[in-house]
């Protein structure tokens, strides 16, 4: 009975009072719910309080730590967040896949939506207010997770939340991060030793998934890159074995030559090839390096057969003396650096 009366004086309350009773529904008991709805629902308190009654919303990134790398933990964040979203009005999901179309369509970055210096680009995207993006680690024998809803039109974070998975609720068959792990700390340890410092001078170089983004087996990469002045470049990759080769030039394409602020994709419409993901899985590196002055010429196969210049594995010694013999020749002020890192499953979790 006491109760009954107490649900009553809150109805009674929020109708003579002008406050919303839709609104009140979003907000739920923190005890009675899991890890990632109780997560959800204190991003909906934080835009209720913005009066902010709808939000269409799509899953980002979550990526480990600082490396803007994903894995299978990636998609079981992503999975959970999706299943906890759909409870709460104020939250309509827009699937990543349909946002994966519309920023390839546009040759966008995922990044380019919610990075301050580069909202600009959130003018073309009309179908999505938000992106809810996130970064783990390991605390303790769990696992915290941070999460940020970042708004398209202006980067501005409209809520953020932060929680410790215990060690119980990890999924022991899921890895935090990919077999390969290893192999992306020697490149990155490698390469940001050798990171070019010119300050007149930028490239961004992303895939059609975004940074960090997740391809299943069988599934297509498109790779982009744009520089913002003339320039010269060269693209390196790096696969789950570690086997590295350069991208660009190639076969098809063997200027070094790039314009300001033009982007390149590959493979393109010349190009007869596909960057198709196949077994073994794990996490894979694009490396862009940009210069003021011409690199060093590469020789090119004479046959289709070898379309990129292969470099051997990534071991350390192997990629300083690729950095010494393709790179270094050029000032460290003259030359500037982006990397992507993307990651291939055998299958995405439904």
């Amino acid at each position: 009975m006491h109760k009954i009366k107490r649900c009553l004086l809150l109805f009674l309350f929020l109708s003579t009072s002008g406050c919303s009773i839709f609104h009140a529904t979003l907000v739920k008991e923190n005890n009675k719910l899991g890890r990632f709805e109780d997560a959800i629902n204190q991003l909906a308190k934080q835009i209720n309080k913005k009066g902010i009654e709808k939000l269409k919303i799509c899953i980002g990134q979550n990526t480990y730590k600082d490396t803007e790398m994903s894995s299978e933990f990636s998609e079981f964040i992503s999975a959970e967040l999706s299943r906890a979203i759909v409870k709460y009005d104020i939250f309509k999901e827009i699937s990543r896949k349909e946002l994966d179309q519309i920023l390839k369509e546009q040759k966008l970055s995922l990044s380019g939506l919610i990075d301050p210096s580069e909202s600009v680009e959130a003018g073309k995207i009309k179908s999505v207010d938000a992106i809810l993006t996130g970064t783990y680690w390991e605390e303790g024998k769990g696992v915290r997770i941070n999460l940020s809803l970042i708004k398209v039109a202006t980067a501005e974070k409209l809520g953020v939340v932060s929680f410790v998975l215990s060690e119980k609720e990890v999924p022991e068959s899921i890895a935090l991060v990919p077999n390969n792990y290893n192999i992306y700390l020697t490149l990155f340890k490698v390469w940001n030793e050798n990171k070019g410092t010119a300050k007149d001078l930028k490239i961004k170089v992303w895939v059609d998934k975004g940074r960090g983004g997740i391809y299943k087996n069988g599934e297509n990469v498109t790779i982009y890159f744009v520089a913002d002045k003339d320039c010269y470049l060269k693209l390196y990759h790096t696969n789950v074995e570690g086997d590295m080769q350069i991208l660009y030039p190639n076969f098809y394409s063997r200027n070094d030559h790039v314009q300001a602020n033009q982007i390149y994709t590959i493979p393109n419409e010349n190009m007869s090839f596909d960057f198709r993901v196949i077994p073994p899985f794990g996490a894979e590196v694009i490396n862009a390096v940009v210069s003021n002055k011409p690199f060093p010429p590469e020789s090119f196969s004479k046959s289709e057969e070898q379309v990129f210049i292969p470099l051997g594995k990534a071991t350390e010694n192997n990629i300083r003396s690729m950095i010494s013999r393709g790179i270094a020749i050029v000032p460290v002020d003259m030359r500037a650096n982006d990397i992507c890192i993307f990651t291939t499953v055998e299958k995405l979790r439904q």
